[in-house]
């Protein structure tokens, strides 16, 4: 699953942070992203619009959070979700927004691929 999940992640990271300062998800380890990842599938799957799910990595007390925005049924007849990641590390914050999209055999993926 992971497979899946982490082109999903980094696109919404590289397409949607809005900062001029470099990506925060730059200095995100491989601990974090797994966490990430695992957040961002549980929440498309299972959240209702506007409840985040969140993840913390002990290891090094980095943070983030998913929140399911939209869900709606795409031209192509796939169920999509727009959402919301924030990302948290030291005192810095990014957040994105992006959409992705129920592939048949049960993985998200991203809209824009």
């Amino acid at each position: 699953m992971m497979r899946y999940l982490l082109p999903l992640f980094l696109l919404g990271l590289t397409g949607c942070a809005t900062v001029d300062s470099p990506p925060l998800y730059h200095q995100m380890d491989k601990a974090d992203v797994v966490l990430a990842n695992q957040a961002l599938a549980e929440a498309l799957q299972t959240r209702p619009k506007g409840q985040s799910l969140t993840w913390f990595n002990a290891a090094n007390r980095h943070s983030g959070s998913v929140t399911p925005l939209r869900t709606f049924r795409h031209p192509n007849g796939l169920w999509c979700r727009d959402y919301r990641e924030q990302l948290y590390i030291g005192q810095e914050s990014q957040q994105w927004e992006d959409t992705a999209c129920r592939s048949k055999d049960g993985h998200w993926l991203p809209l824009r691929s």
